[in-house]
């Protein structure tokens, strides 16, 4: 059976159930809860499952960007901790002015690009080479 006819079949099936009142129902069905029809618990099940497996993905696609998130960071934090040494070791062999120095003891936090333009500077200046 096509799709199609299955589609079709299943929507007059719907049609013919939502025409009808609670109490036809209950006596097509003779039973006084339609919840407890096999056809109840049976599409509430199959409903409950999809619903579920939403919710799983869901939860599947956050933690998955949580993570991506997470390494970002980790990668920019290990990259500032690198320039930080760096500096540091400039610092301690003269090639940073006094200014700077005093400011990076006074615990002034600089960006990082601010970092990577001062370590480029001086290399382009020739004071140091790529290796140090």
């Amino acid at each position: 059976m096509s799709n199609k006819i299955r589609n079709a079949l299943f929507d007059l099936v719907v049609e013919d159930i939502l025409d009808q009142s609670s109490d036809d129902l209950k006596q097509s069905y003779d039973v006084e809860d339609l919840k407890e029809t096999k056809e109840y618990k049976s599409t509430k099940s199959i409903i409950d499952n999809a619903l579920n497996q939403h919710k799983k993905n869901k939860l599947i696609t956050a933690r998955e960007h949580i993570n991506r998130t997470s390494n970002q960071i980790k990668k920019n934090t290990t990259h500032k901790s690198n320039l930080m040494d760096k500096l540091v070791k400039l610092m301690s062999e003269g090639y940073v002015s006094n200014e700077l120095s005093m400011a990076f003891r006074d615990g002034e936090n600089m960006p990082e690009e601010e970092l990577e333009s001062l370590i480029e500077d001086i290399e382009e200046l020739k004071l140091l080479t790529e290796d140090d």
